[in-house]
């Protein structure tokens, strides 16, 4: 070891929590295959699970992770609870006037919802639609003046279709196709419609200045060195869009 190698690791040692990590608290919702899943470990895996962990490996922030229902996730990140949200979240007007953006990380392509039941060969129409509270599908059928009760998550969406509570459940398409391939293969689409599509980005507080330049300048490096079309083609490897 030399002389400024020395002088450096005193540095370091002197300015002790300067050189510490900046810690970016994360929420997300781990209901939403493939952005974001948890596994029976308890572990959480993900397009998105990836991306964030990437973006805090390239920024030097410490990761600190909080799990919540997606309806949660934009007033926690508007009230400074969390600093960021991840979860597959649409960037709609509605929502950009309570929080910041990142600029899009995936393909803004046709967006499509499903109405699914526990039998086929019937119509949606008329019946008590199941959806998940705070979705941009739980604003569409808001729109449509459909009848509709909204759920925390998918589970207890689908427990109320089991139960009887709602004829049918209502879901971004490739979200519904997931359930049926992961954890609830009785399930049977039985409509699919075209619904308001929006740029899929990372919710961002206000709180942090600077902080929505920084992630994105992150991503943009993430996309420049071909990882983001890593996960593109690991998490989505046949188009699929939700």
């Amino acid at each position: 070891m030399n002389f400024a190698t020395v002088i450096g690791t005193g540095v370091l040692a002197l300015l002790g929590c300067a050189v510490q990590a900046e810690t970016l608290r994360i929420g997300t919702e781990p209901d939403y295959a493939p952005y974001t899943l948890l596994g029976a470990d308890g572990q959480l895996s993900g397009f998105d699970i990836d991306l964030a962990t990437l973006i805090c490996d390239r920024g030097g922030f410490d990761c600190e992770w909080t799990v919540m229902t997606f309806s949660d996730l934009v007033g926690a990140v508007g009230k400074g609870r969390i600093d960021i949200a991840i979860a597959g979240m649409a960037d709609t007007p509605g929502r950009r006037r309570l929080v910041d953006f990142s600029r899009p990380y995936r393909p803004n392509t046709p967006g499509y919802g499903a109405y699914a039941a526990l039998s086929p060969g019937f119509s949606a129409d008329g019946l008590l639609a199941g959806v998940q509270a705070g979705t941009i599908q739980a604003e569409f059928l808001q729109s449509l003046g459909r009848d509709y009760q909204s759920y925390p998550d998918t589970t207890a969406m689908i427990l109320a279709l089991r139960a009887g509570e709602v004829g049918v459940v209502f879901g971004g398409l490739g979200n519904i196709e997931g359930l049926i391939e992961t954890t609830d293969p009785d399930l049977r689409i039985v409509e699919t419609v075209e619904v308001d599509n929006y740029d899929t980005a990372i919710a961002i507080s206000r709180d942090w200045p600077g902080l929505t330049a920084r992630i994105d300048a992150l991503i943009d490096a993430i996309e420049a060195d071909g990882q983001l079309q890593n996960l593109e083609t690991r998490w989505f490897p046949v188009g699929l869009s939700l």
